[in-house]
């Protein structure tokens, strides 16, 4: 189950589409009723006229296919509803009204199906359509009454067989009104309440996500002041990650992976990808020289010591969150063409999220300042990223990023000012 839920309006929309789809396969399915009277008259087991026959097979064929097409090309789900009641009524009355079979209990069948839309003011406008429908098969019947049945020597007019025939199919009626109206109202409550339960269930989980994101928000800026060399990095990348991201999506690539619920994911996940650095030594982690091969190696290590960490963070939500923050934690420094670490992985072995965690990674090393080096500019960052094109990056990122120049400039001038301000104070 995901954790965005539908509305009540989409919920009742969507439910009502479904039951859209079960009428029309009612409808296919009742194809076979004027199927068997053909079968059955050439035969010789029932005397159905075949024009009869013939009409309402092409009556029910022609509603079954009308909404189908409905189903499929109307966006308004109202519509191929009441088409739906009104077909499967229209077959119901085609079968009442001669007298070759007797019905009773199936003038209730619409009422019943409409049930299944769970809105109450539908399901008794249709129960009291379907009696009056009822009452002109009864009508219908009973002008036939005399060429069908030798009731004469019972001294019995049609009206008097309409009167003992219809009235009590109308007291059934009754009953059949009040028990559809009490489903539809009971199953309405009983839905309107689990979306309501629903409902609060996401508020809390949304709370709970809330807290849990700044407890890790926290953590990264207390890693922060554990690595002096870039304070603000975890700030920064998050940002690239979102920004990246959204112009990937904006163009259409990865649009399968990159929803919006997926790059919120992203964007919390990169504050955690350097979480490993705990386990590096502070004189390594710190250090404004060259690393040495033996300091590099051990550097090198956080990405590992990085996932480890994260197998002891509770799961949040539905576990993707936990799953994005490893693979950026272990993957950010592999490389497209694979000589990265730490397992050389290439190209789309990489997890997209720790692809592009990686080249947020390098843009704000490379334009930011540390211990060891001066920041280059933008336009130079720029150009490694065009070098490095299907050799350290993905070639579709390097692109994207090549055409965020303006966006990168401004989020790099509002960094150093509001940093600049924060050292002043």
């Amino acid at each position: 189950m995901t954790q965005i839920l539908l509305s009540e309006r989409e919920f009742f929309e969507s439910h009502s589409r479904r039951v859209n789809r079960i009428i029309d396969l009612i409808l296919f399915v009742a194809i076979l009723v004027p199927v068997s009277f053909i079968v059955l008259t050439l035969a010789g087991i029932w005397a159905v006229p075949h024009t009869y026959s013939f009409a309402l097979l092409l009556i029910t064929l022609a509603s079954a296919f009308i909404l189908l097409l409905m189903n499929k090309f109307i966006s308004n789900y109202k519509i191929p509803m009441f088409f739906g009641l009104l077909a499967c009524s229209i077959f119901i009355f085609t079968i009442g009204y001669k007298p070759f079979i007797a019905i009773s209990l199936s003038f209730a069948f619409v009422p019943f199906i409409s049930c299944l839309y769970l809105d109450r003011k539908l399901t008794n406008i249709i129960s009291v359509l379907n009696l009056l429908l009822t009452m002109v098969c009864f009508i219908f019947r009973a002008k036939t009454f005399n060429i069908f049945f030798e009731y004469k020597f019972l001294e019995q007019t049609a009206f008097d067989w309409f009167k003992s025939n219809f009235f009590g199919v109308a007291i059934e009626y009754i009953f059949v009104f009040l028990l559809t109206n009490a489903l539809s109202s009971s199953y309405t409550l009983i839905i309107q309440k689990l979306i309501e339960k629903q409902e609060n269930s996401e508020v809390n989980n949304k709370k709970q996500k809330d807290i849990q994101f700044e407890i890790i928000e926290f953590i990264s800026k207390c890693f922060n002041s554990y690595n002096s060399t870039n304070a603000h990095h975890e700030i920064h990348t998050q940002l690239y990650v979102e920004l990246i991201a959204k112009k990937l999506k904006e163009n259409k690539l990865f649009s399968e992976i990159l929803t919006d619920e997926t790059i919120e994911l992203y964007r919390q996940a990169a504050f955690l990808h350097d979480v490993g650095a705990f386990h590096v030594p502070e004189n390594i982690l710190n250090s404004s020289k060259i690393y040495t091969e033996e300091e590099r190696k051990i550097m090198e290590t956080h990405t590992t010591e990085g996932a480890k960490l994260l197998e002891f963070l509770p799961t949040i939500g539905n576990g993707n969150f936990n799953k994005i923050a490893a693979e950026m934690a272990l993957n950010h420094h592999e490389r497209w063409d694979g000589k990265g670490y730490p397992n050389q992985c290439k190209g789309s072995e990489i997890p997209l999220c720790a692809r592009i965690m990686a080249a947020a990674d390098s843009l704000d090393a490379m334009i930011s300042q540390r211990l060891y080096k001066e920041p280059v500019t933008i336009e130079e960052a720029l150009n490694i990223f065009q070098e490095e094109k299907e050799k350290q990056f993905d070639p579709a990122i390097v692109e994207t990023i090549l055409g965020l120049k303006k966006e990168i400039e401004q989020i790099d001038k509002t960094f150093k000012q509001e940093e600049k301000i924060s050292i002043s104070n």
